[in-house]
Order: structure tokens, then sequence, then C-alpha cells
């Protein structure tokens, strides 16, 4: 037989191609942090810009003409923005007592910083006249502490609803800034307090010809109180002096001029199924009371109001859901949304206001038509909590699972590629399945006829190696050992198995031992095989897979220690080695093609493998080594097949539909040993994508709290 040098290996053979452009693991995760750094600054800022984009002051719906058609001249109107129920958080108060500091200082921050951008928008809507908060602006206002924690609390309150100081702020008190009803966690001086740093309870503000009615709806719940315990009929009850009903009575007998807008933080009565319209997020308004709250006016309190007052428009708040009625008097009643992110709702809002004064009635007249000197719009800002919960939360799951699946999928490609690769480093002659051409064009293309080269043979020569040269059938046989088998120099590798030598005449001792169940030549062909070799003849092997032999077997019999050659001595050397100056590893094996063993059968002295010359020793074991695919040759195999990967790998292993335990053992087995490669690798690529997203979000948030 001839040798051949070992081919160099390819630099890309075994190892998976070098990816570009959007295939590079760098670029995907520079795309990621590109666009969770567009996500967060678009949800932080752009989402509140986005939601008031369409929110202007209803300006247009005051335009109004002169009987006879003649168009008025224009009026500037004037801008009122309406708030109702910040419930700003007190630090310490808001929360239970048994609760964990961190979270409420996590739970504060975000709350404030809800407003914060959100009171930021609302100044940039355009020109403001005046902003009114419809009560409960703090949300332990009512609470008992010293006065330096309530001037500390009411700062708190002011940093976040900055104005100009040309733009005023009015407010209407509430159940949570003034208490309701005697409770031992009231402060007896919450009203005081209220009344020095906010405004007095009871106030008419004249605005545009408007009359603005700020009405005390605590006080006037109190009151009902009082009338109950004294078990009094509502026309009965005078009130009590300086109080809500003394106050509405004063402007019944001395009445402001009108239109006229009554402002209350507790809603009128209203019928049980009254429907608030279809910009309410749930439910209805329902009767309802209990310490410290009442969610309606009663009845008769609500009755006296419209018929005392005449309001045209009635705005109010406390239920933190929006809501629209008319009453019967064909009053309109707007209950405002809350500004609070954590008042039960989704989308937080407010009103816009927009005023113009009446026109005076034409010469002559004793009244002017109706005319329409307000309008009000509701706006509504992002879902916060939703952004976290239905955003943030959903796409951070699924980059990490995209994370974790193309690193699984990495990880199976490499484990494939390295498989092949050590198969490739013994068989050098192997070629990658990328490398072969498909299937149906190798069957269709006729089979050349392999003849013998004595190329390799001669170029082993002049590299200073001994190659033996082949017996004819009539050669002279060495004494005592029977006929000789001529040896054929090795026929070119076949493209997806390692090369096997050619045996011919090989009678008695030097017959090989082929087994007859071999899988790869099937029933038949072994049959024959055997026959042949009882004939005294073999067929031609050199398309046949690899196999692996022990080192201890191959080892010289009087060198099998360790540091004893593992390649088999050349023909005509001597000794336990080739001289080619490798050693064996300690108890390991080495994959060898046959073609290698061959040149023990036909060497000659030296030990060769320990018996005689020539002959393999008695206990030289074969195992057949398999093809290893690759991740192409996978995909093309599975696509062969119309199945998929996964269905080929189960069809392959012989796993059924439910997986075998064993099965499933090797699965669990392959998960944990790849648990720091593949877990650990796409937790740090999560950091490495989120980092730049948090320093960006904290940035952004950091902003709102700066000044």
């Amino acid at each position: 037989m001839s040798f051949s040098p070992r081919v160099p290996r390819s630099p890309t053979l075994g190892a998976p191609p070098r990816r570009s452009g959007l295939q590079s693991r760098s670029t995907q995760l520079l795309v990621l942090r590109f666009g969770w750094v567009v996500l967060v600054i678009w949800f932080e800022i752009g989402d509140f810009f986005a939601s008031l984009s369409t929110c202007h002051f209803p300006d247009s719906q005051l335009r109004r003409r002169m009987p006879g058609g003649r168009k008025q001249a224009v009026v500037t109107p004037t801008h009122l923005v309406l708030l109702a129920d910040p419930h700003v958080p007190h630090p310490r108060l808001s929360y239970p007592p048994d609760s964990r500091p961190l979270a409420n200082w996590l739970k504060q921050r975000f709350d404030e910083l809800f407003m914060r951008k959100s009171w930021n928008v609302v100044t940039r809507l355009g020109r403001i006249d005046g902003v009114i908060v419809v009560g409960d602006m703090l949300d332990w206002g009512r609470g008992v502490m010293s006065d330096a924690e309530y001037e500390d609390y009411h700062a708190l309150f002011r940093s976040i609803f900055q104005l100009p100081p040309s733009v005023p702020m009015y407010f209407v008190p509430g159940n949570h800034d003034i208490p309701l009803g005697p409770n031992r966690l009231f402060s007896p001086h919450a009203r005081e307090r209220y009344a020095q740093h906010f405004s007095p309870p009871n106030a008419i503000l004249p605005v545009a010809n408007h009359s603005l009615i700020l009405l005390d709806a605590i006080g006037l719940v109190e009151e009902d109180y009082r009338r109950y315990a004294a078990e009094m009929q509502f026309g009965e009850w005078d009130g009590v002096e300086g109080g809500v009903i003394e106050f509405v009575k004063a402007l019944g007998d001395d009445p402001p001029p009108a239109p006229r807008i009554l402002i209350s933080h507790i809603p009128l009565a209203r019928a049980e199924a009254a429907s608030c319209g279809p910009l309410r997020e749930h439910g209805r308004i329902q009767k309802g009371a209990g310490p410290g709250y009442q969610n309606l006016l009663g009845s008769e309190t609500s009755r006296f109001l419209l018929e005392v007052l005449k309001p045209s428009l009635v705005f109010s708040g406390d239920d933190h859901d929006y809501c629209e009625l008319y009453h019967p008097a064909g009053v309109k009643e707007v209950t405002l949304k809350s500004f609070s992110s954590s008042a039960g709702i989704r989308r937080p809002g407010f009103q816009l206001l927009s005023l113009v004064p009446p026109a005076p009635a034409p010469a002559g007249a004793e009244s002017y038509p109706p005319q329409t000197t307000h309008a009000d719009v509701p706006c509504f800002l992002p879902d916060q909590l939703g952004v976290y919960t239905r955003v943030y939360s959903p796409l951070a799951l699924l980059t990490f699972a995209y994370l974790f699946a193309t690193n699984v999928r990495a990880a199976w490609n490499r484990s494939s590629a390295s498989l092949w690769d050590a198969k490739s480093r013994v068989s050098p002659n192997l070629v990658a399945a990328e490398q072969m051409p498909p299937m149906a064009s190798v069957r269709e293309r006729p089979v050349p006829l392999t003849l013998p080269s004595r190329k390799s043979a001669q170029h082993l020569a002049g590299l200073g190696m001994s190659v033996p040269t082949p017996r004819r059938a009539n050669s002279v046989q060495a004494p005592g050992l029977g006929p000789q088998p001529t040896l054929l120099p090795s026929t070119p590798a076949s493209p997806t198995t390692s090369p096997r030598p050619s045996f011919h005449n090989e009678p008695g001792p030097f017959a090989y031992p082929y087994p007859s169940d071999d899988l790869e030549l099937g029933e038949s062909q072994a049959v024959s095989a055997s026959a042949a070799y009882a004939g005294g003849t073999s067929p031609n092997l050199s398309r046949r897979s690899s196999y692996a032999v022990m080192p201890d077997y191959l080892a010289p019999a009087d060198a099998a220690g360790p540091g004893a050659s593992y390649l088999l001595p050349l023909p005509g050397s001597s000794g336990g080695g080739t001289g080619l100056g490798l050693s064996a590893p300690a108890g390991g094996s080495m994959r060898r093609s046959l073609s290698s063993a061959s040149v023990a059968v036909g060497g000659g002295g030296g030990g060769g493998l320990g018996a005689a010359p020539g002959m393999l020793h008695p206990n030289a074991r074969r195992v057949t080594m398999p093809r290893l695919l690759s991740a192409h040759g996978w995909q093309v195999a599975a696509r062969a097949k119309d199945r998929s990967v996964l269905g080929l790998v189960a069809e392959r292993q012989g796993w059924s539909a439910n997986l075998s335990p064993a099965g499933a053992r090797a699965v669990l087995r392959w998960a944990w040993r790849a648990r720091n490669g593949v877990v650990g690798k796409s937790w740090r690529e999560a950091l490495a994508v989120a980092w730049p997203a948090a320093v960006v979000w904290v940035l952004v948030n950091a902003l709102f709290f700066i000044g």
C-alpha cells in the first residue's frame, strides 16, 4: 500500500464560519441596546407628550354670532386647568406601619415622578390663566403630625405643582385635607392648617365675568350629620353659624353674577342607574359612606344647592374616575379624573376649561338670547403602571428568551462542530457536510472506477520512508507463514468516510476477521464477503468507515508501558515505534483508519503488534465510528425527509412521542452541563443590554427632580 502526507486542516474546517452584519452577535446586542434605549426614552417622555398631543383648550367651541348673523368681536378666552385628587403621599403616614421602608420609598418616588412628569407636560399645553385643584391635594393632610412636618408636606406639594408667579392656584378642600367626622387618627388642627397653607374653605372666584363657587363639601356633609343627630328635616335646619349652609343661603339672598359654576369635592346625588358616559373606565358612582368619606351628597342637600345657586355647570372630584351626566334641571356635572397614578384607574387625567365673558344684551332687550360662554374638555394621561406591566416586563422576557434561544442554538452548533472537528483531525480527508454536493446530484452522476495510484508511494519514498512493495500472487512466501497478502495502494478517500485498505489473497491466519453483522455492508454483502474470504480473496474495502483501536492493544509487547508509541512500526523498521517522535497518551484512545493497521500486516520485524510480524493482536477490537453530521447536515437531512430537525433527531435516537426516561435523562444531563455556558452567557448578555437602558432611565427621570 502507499502513504500520503497529512493534509493541513483548513482553518475553517470544524468551526462555524465568521458571521458579519446582522448575523454578528455583537451587532445583535448593539441593536437590542439601541432599541431598549429608544423604548425607554419614548415611554418615559415621549408617551406623555403623545397622550396630550390632541388635548387643547376648547376655544373653538366658544365662537358665537350676534343676532342677525354678524360676527362678534374676537374675545380672548380665559384658560383654567382643573385637577382633582392628586393625593401627594406622605413619606411616613401614607403607608401601613408594618410595611417595608424600601417598598414605601420606591412607591413614594414613583408617585412623585409620575405627577412631576405629567405636570411638566400640562404646563406646556399653552397659555394658562389659573389652576383649580378640586380637593385631596394631600393624601394625609388630615393626619396627626407636627407643624414642621406639615410645612414639609406642603412644600412637597408645591415642589411638584410649580407655576410662574403670575399664574394663581385655587383650592377646594377634600376629605383627605380636612377630616370628615371624628377619628383619633385625624388632627384637630387640620382645618386650621388647610386655611393657612391653601385657601379659605368657602369662596367665590370671579373669572371672565363668571362666578366660580368653591364649596366646602366636607363641612356640608358634617352639617348633615348634625342635622341627622338632631332628628330635624332639611327645611327646619338653619345651619351652623359660619357654616356651609349659611354661606349658600347668603348667596341665594345676594346672588353673584351669572353664569355660575359650582365646584365641590363630593359629587351631587343622582339616580342609582345613572350612566357616567363612555369615558368612564368602570362602573358607576354608588352611594356609600364610611370613616372619613362619603361618595355622594345627600339628595335634599343636592337639590338645595341646585335650587339656590342655579349653576350652569358643576365640577366635582373624589371618585377618581370620569363621569359626565345631566341633572333634571339640565345642569351638566363633570366628575374629574384623579391626577394620581395610584388612584385605581389606568389613565389619570384632568380638565381644561375655557371661559369668555357673556355678551351684553342688545339695546332695548331685557336679556340676551342663550349663549355659550364656557366649554370644557377632558384630557387623559398615559397608563404609567401599564408601561411597566404590559410593555417593559413582556419585552424584557422576550429579550431574554431570544438571547437564551440563540445561545442554545449556538451551543448545539458548536457541539456538532466540535465532534466533526475531532473526526477531521484524525481523518483529514473527511470533508464537512457543507462542502458536500447534494445527494441527488451524487446519485445521478456515474461512479468512476477507482484505480490504484503509485504517486503517493513515490512521494513518500522521496520523503525517506520505506514503503512495502506489493507482492504478486506467485511471489515467494515467507517460510512457515503461508502465503502473504498482497497490499495495494490505498484508493482515494470517500467524501463521507475514511479510507480502508484493499486486501487480496488473505487465506489462513492472515484472513481479516470480517464480521457477518457489519451494519455498513448489510447481510447479503457480509455473506459474500465471507465466501470471498473462504476462497482466498476479499472485496475491496476502500470505502469502509473508520475504526477505533485502543492504544493498549496497539502498543508493542515489549513497550506497553507509559510513553510507548501508539503508531505502528513502518515496514522494515525495528523497535516499538515508527520513528515519528510521537508517544501514546496514557489511558487515552486513538481513532485510526484501518489503513494504518494494514502496515502491521505487511510489516516485518520489530515486534509489530506483539505476537508475530504482520499479525494483528489477538485481543484487538474494532469499533465502527458513525458519521458525524454538522448543524447544516442535520438541516439538509431533515429537509430531504420533509421533517423538522428535532423530529429527525428523535427518529435517529429512537425517541417516541413521549420521551423515554433514558432520553429525558440525557436531555437533562446536557442541560445541566450547559447551564454555565448557555444560561450564564444569556444572563451576561441580558445585563449588557439592560444597563444602558437603565442608565438612560435614571438620567431622564432624574431631570424632573432637579430644580
